[in-house]
């Protein structure tokens, strides 16, 4: 997959708008947050009545905005399904143990000593186990 594009390659193909380009812009993002189901059409007559150069901006713009929002969602769901990992060898640690309340660390480290951490759990470890987490609330 391609690399997420950069903000500043959005900022400066959007300087190349025109004003009213800009404003349409401005619209269909602010559009975008708020999940009107007429703005899409809304703004497509918008965008049809600006200069041919503002048009093609503008595409190359919603492009790049679809691709960093594919690569947020993207990067949310491996997140979620590490957390998922971490909380089930977590689970089996306890189950397998008899403690409760393990941290990440203590389920691991548990498992490692008994014999029961695989391979492929001690590399997915070492790939998580320095990361600052921020839990999602």
């Amino acid at each position: 997959m391609a690399e997420a594009p950069s903000n500043e390659m959005i900022e400066r193909l959007s300087e190349k708008l025109s004003p009213e380009g800009k404003e349409v812009l401005a619209r269909t993002l602010r559009a975008s947050d708020e999940e009107n189901d007429a703005a899409p059409r809304e703004m497509a007559e918008r965008v049809s009545k600006l200069p041919v150069s503002d048009q093609e901006i503008l595409r190359r713009l919603f492009s790049l905005y679809a691709q960093q929002y594919a690569e947020s969602a993207e990067e949310a769901k491996r997140e979620s399904e590490e957390f998922k990992r971490v909380g089930d060898i977590i689970e089996r640690a306890e189950a397998l143990s008899g403690v409760e309340d393990m941290r990440t660390d203590e389920a691991f480290e548990w498992l490692r000593k008994e014999g029961e951490l695989t391979e492929e759990e001690e590399r997915f470890y070492e790939s998580i186990k320095d990361r600052k987490v921020e839990v999602p609330t």
